[in-house]
Parts: C-alpha cells; structure tokens; sequence
C-alpha cells in the first residue's frame, strides 16, 4: 500500500426540494365596526397553508391569493360577501359543511373534490345558485383530474346574454349531478346548462 495513493473524494449534495407547505397561518380574529372581516393584508406568503376558523365577511372585497396558498377550513370556518381569486391555490375542509357564502371563486385553482355543499344554495335565489355553480367549476383545472359532486336537491339557475352556461367544465373534470337543476324561463336564442 506504500505506493498507492488514497484520495479522499467528498461529494457534496444540494437537495432541491419542490414547494413545501411547512409554514402555517392560522388567521387572526380581526374585528372592523364589529364584523370579523377577512382583508388582503391576511394573505403576505406564498406556498403557505392559512387555517381559517371562524366566519370572516369580506365587505364585497376581491382578495388575490399568493402563488401555491392553500384554504384549510377548520371548525365553523366560512368566507362571506366577496371574490377570492386563486394563484394555483388549493382547498382542504371537510366536503359537508358550507364554506362559501355569496362568494365568487375564480383564478388558478386546483382542488380534487367538491362539493355542492361547501356553498349556501338558496331555493329563492337563481342567481346565486349559478354563480355558485360556476364557482365550483373554478376550483378545478385542466392539468389535473377533477370531480365536481351536486348533492340531493333542487337548485333553480338562471342563464343570460352575458353567460349563457352554468358549468363551464375543464376537459378532466367529472361532473356528478345528484340533484334537479331547473332552469328559469328565458329568452336566449340558445344556452348550455353545461359546457365543456
């Protein structure tokens, strides 16, 4: 072994890792002339999971989610009265509780599952039920496998010249109705209660 040499090679590894959800907000209770009302200046970081757990109003607000943000509805947690528009966002809450309540859903989203019963369907309100419907249609994606599940019940919609269609499907969404959807007379030449 005299005339051997020994090289000691040190193989330094960088680990990339894809975007993680280890940091955790659990939104704060925060009170604006008596309401708890959820603001934009909730939402600062991207690739983070914030915990919403009670039932926030947002005054008519648009709140835009940060890149990679995910909805984890805890407890009686609700969004009420706005627009949130999702950043290739996700959702996580248990399927038979509302969580939406005249709220608009558009952007990026990508959540696997839904359910009709995460909105508040209203039997005396058409246009409600339809944009909620279209909602629902939001939080899938064309890059991923999606189902969109209407429970029992009635839902009456509405279509006008404006948006003659009520679900607007990505091409890998599953759409399971289990309920009546009736349509309310109108006087559009044509109309897809359902379009792909």
């Amino acid at each position: 072994m005299s005339g051997m040499k020994f090289a000691l090679i040190f193989l330094s590894f960088v680990c990339v890792l894809p975007a993680t959800y280890a940091k955790t907000i659990h939104l704060s209770r925060n009170y604006v002339d008596g309401r708890l009302v959820l603001t934009q200046n909730m939402f600062k970081e991207k690739n983070t999971t914030y915990v919403i757990k009670h039932q926030y109003d947002m005054l008519g607000a648009t709140i835009i989610l940060p890149e990679g943000s995910i909805l984890k509805f805890c407890n009686e947690g609700k969004l009420m009265n706005g627009t949130i528009i999702g950043c290739y966002s996700t959702i996580k809450t248990l399927k038979s509780k509302v969580r939406f309540d005249n709220v608009i859903i558009s952007g990026l989203w990508n959540v696997g599952e839904i359910s009709s019963n995460l909105f508040r369907f209203s039997s005396d309100d058409p246009e409600l039920n339809t944009q909620n419907f279209r909602s629902m249609c939001m939080l899938t994606s064309d890059d991923n496998d999606g189902v969109i599940h209407v429970v029992n019940g009635v839902y009456n919609i509405m279509l006008d010249e404006k948006d003659n269609s009520c679900f607007n499907l990505n091409s890998r969404t599953e759409l399971i109705i289990d309920g009546d959807i009736i349509l309310e007379g109108n006087n559009l030449e044509f109309y897809q209660v359902v379009q792909i």
